[in-house]
């Protein structure tokens, strides 16, 4: 059975290769069905139609949630630690 949500990682190279990078949050990020152990950088979510998986942010840093697949501009919610929510539609996920 082909997996609902397709969870793409794209690596943002420019914050990935910075000078003074910290290591990954210390957690779980869960997303749908899908877990990301001490997750870092940016995650494309496309949601299939009718999908609406539930994020929760398991870790110790604050995840932002973009409305856009680039993890770019204002974010449109930050979840905090152990903060969850649900997904309506495609977007881009980041955590430091």
């Amino acid at each position: 059975m082909r997996r609902a949500i397709s969870l793409v990682t794209a690596m943002v190279a420019a914050f990935m290769m910075s000078a003074g990078t910290a290591s990954a949050a210390t957690g779980v990020l869960y997303v749908g069905d899908e877990d990301y152990h001490d997750p870092e950088g940016c995650y494309v979510v496309i949601l299939e139609s009718g999908e609406r998986p539930h994020v929760y942010n398991n870790t110790d840093e604050p995840v932002e949630i973009y409305s856009n697949l680039g993890c770019n501009g204002t974010p449109a919610r930050v979840l905090q630690p152990r903060e969850g929510g649900q997904l309506r539609a495609s977007v881009s996920l980041w955590v430091d």
